[in-house]
């Protein structure tokens, strides 16, 4: 894993409306899924991680974390059902958004949910645009006007 995971395209919308989310998906060894999704609205400010553990004989066991403006919850259960083993773990993603989904309906909303190609992130820019990133001097595509003295000005 490399600290991100795979981005998937989950596009998730509160009442008819699309919000900004990412989600993204992680394998860590051959037993370890895990999966988050991040909401960023502020109406429903939430991060719902969820990390599937198991093996080809026993029930996978499920732990989620879910933080959201009223509190952070923990949660832990078996699942069935659940296939953490393979290159295929759309099981998990599945129950992951099922989840998300529930969590969504308590809180009043009427949340859907549709998989599409994973969205790329924007590419990061060459050099930074504000002042402020450079600490305090203007990036060298503008440079200073030289202004003459007040005195010499007429």
């Amino acid at each position: 894993m490399d600290g991100s995971g795979k981005r998937v395209g989950v596009v998730i919308s509160l009442d008819g409306w699309a919000v900004q989310s990412a989600t993204r998906i992680a394998s860590v060894g051959a037993h370890v899924v895990v999966v988050t999704t991040a909401i960023a609205s502020p109406r429903a400010p939430i991060t719902l991680t969820s990390t599937y553990v198991g093996a080809r004989d026993i029930d996978t066991q499920v732990t989620r974390l879910l933080q959201q403006p009223a509190g952070v919850s923990f949660e832990q259960r078996e699942v069935r059902l659940v296939s953490v083993i393979g290159d295929d773990r759309n099981d998990c993603l599945a129950d992951h958004l099922d989840a998300l989904l529930s969590t969504l309906i308590d809180l009043g909303f009427e949340p859907s949910t549709r998989i599409e190609g994973p969205r790329p992130l924007p590419e990061p820019m060459p050099q930074s645009i504000f002042i402020s990133e450079k600490r305090g001097t203007p990036p060298a595509e503008f440079p200073r006007e030289r202004r003459r003295p007040r005195w010499l000005r007429r």
